[in-house]
């Protein structure tokens, strides 16, 4: 039994978390860039999976520095919330 509630919690919580790509602008200069997360229920990020840089504007080794995003943008609030300073793709 303990199984079976094991494994039916595992699958209701990855139904929960939903993958989107999300196209948004980089502070200050309009470059347009995506990025690829998991949100939770209310739609913050819950764990960010990559940022995709179209023209290398800010980027050309896959890190970006916190302050290249929008203040008011959910990628800086889930950045300054987790105390980093920059994220690279993995």
């Amino acid at each position: 039994m303990k199984k079976l509630t094991l494994i039916f919690f595992l699958v209701t919580t990855n139904l929960l978390a939903e993958i989107k790509t999300v196209d948004a602008f980089f502070a200050n200069i309009g470059g347009r860039y995506s990025y690829e997360a998991n949100f939770d229920a209310d739609g913050n990020i819950s764990n960010l999976i990559r940022v995709i840089d179209f023209k290398q504007l800010k980027s050309t080794d896959g890190c970006f520095n916190i302050e290249v995003f929008t203040k008011t943008g959910k990628i800086y609030k889930f950045l300054k919330d987790k105390n980093l300073k920059t994220f690279c793709n993995q």
